[in-house]
């Protein structure tokens, strides 16, 4: 499930499931930047407890397919410390109106076109459209690498949707390069073995096809 905006409008969407490493959760500052916009500033920092509801609303509003319990119990389990995905989750926050945008990062031992074992994973990146095109998309981005480079990764990855075009400008905007397009595919076994009927599943395990 992830937006924010330099270029056209930013917008990384996930999931592919390489596997996750952790992160020094130590390594944490409060504060991670202040952007000057007008005539006031927007604060860049990690989320707390009581940023809860409104983190909860702006990811429903970037994953709309995710419902409002499903995106509430990630949250849950980020705060209790049980999230491999996100680790770290930072936020934009307008002292007038509130949490204006997030990044959501992880740590992946893969991620395409990367060459190291321990590569940083902008998994989301969203900003409220009224608050877009001011460069608060890049002040998170900004603080996601930041945050990757203190987990000591030496490289920093993302991935959205081949016909997103948009997200693709706003990739390359930020300095990512385009390494592939991979085309992910899906079946439904537990519904392939109920029409085929009794006798399928438990089946003996086939060496070769």
């Amino acid at each position: 499930m992830k937006l924010a905006c330099p270029a056209p409008a930013d917008e990384a969407p996930r999931r592919q499931t390489p596997h996750r490493l952790r992160c020094d959760r130590r390594r944490t500052d409060e504060e991670l930047e202040v952007e000057l916009q007008g005539d006031h500033a927007i604060s860049i920092r990690h989320v707390r407890p009581a940023d809860r509801e409104a983190w909860v609303q702006l990811r429903q509003a970037l994953w709309p397919e995710g419902s409002e319990s499903e995106h509430s119990a990630e949250a849950d389990r980020f705060f209790r410390g049980a999230s491999t995905e996100p680790l770290a989750v930072l936020v934009a926050e307008d002292p007038e109106t509130g949490l204006i945008g997030f990044v959501e990062v992880s740590i992946r031992s893969y991620a395409e076109g990367c060459v190291t074992s321990r590569v940083g994973y902008l998994e989301g990146w969203f900003v409220a459209p009224g608050a877009r095109r001011r460069g608060t998309g890049r002040a998170l981005v900004r603080a996601a690498e930041r945050w990757a480079r203190s987990q000591r990764c030496p490289e920093f990855a993302s991935d959205t949707e081949a016909g997103n075009r948009q997200s693709a400008l706003a990739h390359r905007a930020l300095g990512f390069a385009e390494v592939g397009v991979v085309r992910c595919f899906r079946k439904d076994l537990a519904a392939q073995d109920e029409a085929a009927g009794p006798g399928v599943r438990g089946g003996p395990a086939v060496a070769g096809d």
